[in-house]
């Protein structure tokens, strides 16, 4: 692999053997990576079989993905590598990347975005930063936003829930749902901006749950927007994108049950029927409720709705299907050794890094995180 710290030497070999100047021979050389990055993630995601066996080609690339400077990428080219990248890397490489000067609106508001998520998911790993930081540099991005972009592309400045925890824990929720709704209620309505729309209402009707007694609205803007006329945008799996957005918007009931095992099953059963009732067309879903469970501490509802989406075939579309069946079953029983095997099925389609992750940081999981044997699926000791 060529540290990134020798690319310019890498570049100027290239120089002295094509007579190129600088700046063509470091484009060539980012042009050839990019190609055999892409060589290599079609060749992983079209082979067959456990990802164990295929995973050194997932390797090679996040090492090629690693020589290439961040401040010398285009934005289709960052984002493309920036995925590959090891999580403890990603803010220096944003700020490497944001250091251009010629950078579209479009990329800067995707970087200041994905800059927020990792502030964010940093401060939730307690690694050196504050919740407060987060909320300034929120802040920042929204007068960002009302200076560069148009009114009808303001919902770009509301970031995932890993950022709204932030302004929880400085005690400003209110604040941010307040506009959260304002933006909703005042945005240009446009076939170009409905993305946006609905992934804010969307974001809205989940926090609301937790926030507020009375959803309804929030329903009903969602449900408003799901059903103005045009075309529905996808939501990032493969399902037809009414499917997917009736989807969201029935899982609130489930969001909003929170802690109450009662409601809960209740909800999740209602649920899992719709999805049951579509004919296989919406069975992906499934891996969502067995997630929302766990996420909420439903355990014995995550690994049964998980079972239930392996069952169908839908581990194929998302592995995480496996660590929910495991978590779930961890959670339910508190048994290590039947959880092993479970937890291997996991690895065999997750990453070594993903599964860590777990084990440090998503309960179930963290509340075993110094158990060897679990440790030992990753090759992991403490």
């Amino acid at each position: 692999m060529t540290a990134k710290r020798d690319f310019k030497r890498v570049v100027r070999e290239r120089m002295a053997e094509t007579g190129e100047s600088y700046t063509q021979a470091r484009q060539a050389l980012i042009k050839e990576t990019l190609s055999r990055i892409e060589t290599l993630l079609t060749e992983f995601s079209s082979t067959e079989g456990d990802r164990i066996d295929r995973e050194h080609l997932i390797i090679e690339a996040a090492n090629l993905a690693a020589t290439i400077q961040s401040s010398v990428m285009d934005g289709g080219a960052f984002q493309r590598v920036f995925w590959l990248m090891p999580a403890d890397r990603r803010l220096e490489a944003l700020q490497d990347f944001l250091l251009q000067e010629e950078l579209s609106s479009k990329d800067i508001a995707w970087a200041y975005e994905q800059r927020l998520i990792h502030m964010a998911i940093a401060v939730m790993h307690d690694k050196g930063h504050a919740s407060a930081d987060v909320v300034s540099a929120h802040e920042a991005y929204f007068y960002w936003v009302q200076q560069n972009l148009d009114d009808a592309s303001q919902a770009q400045a509301f970031c995932t829930p890993e950022v709204w925890w932030c302004w929880d824990q400085v005690g400003r929720q209110d604040e941010i749902l307040k506009r959260m709704k304002d933006c909703l209620t005042s945005i240009p309505i446009q076939q170009e901006n409905k993305h946006d729309r609905l992934f804010l209402a969307r974001n809205l009707l989940m926090y609301a749950v937790r926030k507020d007694d009375d959803v309804k609205q929030s329903q009903d803007v969602l449900r408003r927007i799901i059903d103005e006329p045009g075309d529905l945008p996808k939501t990032g799996d493969n399902l037809d994108p009414r499917l997917s957005w009736e989807g969201v918007l029935r899982q609130t009931s489930l969001i909003a049950a929170q802690d109450d095992p009662i409601r809960a099953l209740a909800a999740a059963e209602e649920n899992a029927k719709w999805i049951r009732d579509q004919g296989g067309a919406a069975y992906q879903l499934m891996g969502e409720i067995a997630a929302l469970c766990m996420f909420q501490g439903h355990y014995e509802l995550a690994e049964r709705y998980a079972q239930e989406a392996l069952e169908a075939g839908q581990g194929t579309a998302n592995a995480m299907i496996y660590a929910w069946c495991a978590g779930g079953h961890l959670g339910a029983t508190g048994d290590i050794d039947s959880t092993v095997p479970l937890l291997a099925e996991a690895r065999r389609h997750m990453s070594a890094a993903e599964i860590e992750q777990l084990l440090d940081h998503q309960e179930p999981f963290a509340a075993y995180s110094d158990n060897e044997k679990l440790r030992a699926v990753v090759g992991i000791h403490r």
